[in-house]
């Protein structure tokens, strides 16, 4: 069997072990939660409500699952358009259950001045949430269909794994020896782009905290100070690493930019940083998406300061909207 085989032969089965216990011991779990969180003063009942998110979560990802074997059986196993339905369908059955369990509200200015594409999104990371959110707005809100760079443990989410492997997507090894090899994959995954099509990566390379930030601004100062001089003052976002987002900007020259930042997520980034947040407010992602045109994107050594100057932009406009809302 495959590497690949086996990994399913244990994701899946264990997706539905986790399905039936958390249907078994509801009235157990339940009635746990509710005390620990009335016990510790925390009324909004952040515990329990995760766990029912955890639970809806569960089920959704197995009907996923369901559908996608169905896909197989019946010989679509390889019709794109027909994965991007049940991604739609999946993603946006999760974005309800989070709103309906947790209270997470989702709201996107921007979206109305994408075009037809192609584009290559560059998304801040900050949250556990960020790759569903952002697949939601890509893919239920832009209507187009995304080609995504993840880093290679989320395959074992079974869907992510299942969507991710059978349409174009790029699932990365975080710190691979053979750097050129992963930039030749991510330029792989852009050919065949046309309109409809969105590639989406999180440039940040992993999810922003202050820990984080003053680490890569550390390794900024030593290795490349005339960045550091231009992101050194950076508040929420940390450094993005260029030479993905420009290996797929060079794949694809005709392809417009996408900037997407959010607001209102910052902290989430652990499950203890959720339940925190989830104790003391509604959590709500404000989300901007911007439309950068092609010539205004330099394609070679001009690429690394626009998208620093970008990431600053979005830095701003994180701190001055965190401040007028009070969060």
């Amino acid at each position: 069997m495959s590497h690949k085989g086996l990994r399913r032969a244990v994701t899946i089965p264990v997706l539905g072990l986790i399905d039936v216990l958390l249907v078994v011991l509801l009235p157990l779990w339940v009635p746990v939660t509710l005390v620990y969180d009335l016990v510790r003063g925390k009324f909004r009942l952040p515990t329990t409500r995760l766990m029912l998110f955890g639970l809806c979560w569960a089920w959704i990802e197995s009907a996923g699952v369901m559908l996608l074997f169905l896909l197989w059986v019946v010989g679509h196993g390889r019709d794109h358009r027909a994965h991007y339905r049940v991604q739609g369908w999946w993603c946006g059955r999760i974005i309800a259950a989070l709103r309906v369990t947790v209270g997470l509200r989702v709201e996107v200015v921007g979206a109305e001045k994408v075009g037809q594409g192609p584009y290559v999104v560059f998304c801040r990371h900050a949250s556990l949430a960020d790759s569903i959110i952002s697949c939601f707005i890509v893919n239920n809100t832009m209507g187009f269909h995304p080609r995504y760079v993840l880093k290679s443990a989320l395959e074992m989410v079974p869907c992510l794994d299942l969507l991710g492997n059978r349409t174009p997507n790029c699932f990365v090894r975080r710190g691979s020896a053979n750097v050129q090899a992963e930039l030749d994959a991510l330029a792989a995954m852009m050919h065949g782009m046309t309109e409809g099509d969105a590639a989406v990566i999180f440039p940040e390379g992993s999810r922003a905290n202050p820990a984080k930030r003053e680490r890569e601004l550390s390794r900024l100062a030593e290795r490349h100070p005339e960045r550091h001089e231009r992101l050194g003052a950076l508040r929420h976002l940390i450094p993005p690493k260029p030479a993905g987002a420009q290996s797929m900007l060079g794949a694809l020259p005709g392809a417009d930019v996408i900037t997407v930042w959010h607001q209102g997520l910052d902290g989430l980034d652990t499950f203890p940083g959720m339940l925190q947040a989830l104790s003391e407010r509604k959590v709500t992602a404000h989300v901007v998406v911007t439309v950068h045109p092609r010539s205004e994107v330099p394609a070679d050594d001009g690429f690394t300061e626009w998208i620093d100057r970008r990431w600053v932009e979005m830095d701003d406009a994180v701190a001055r909207f965190t401040q007028a809302s009070g969060v």
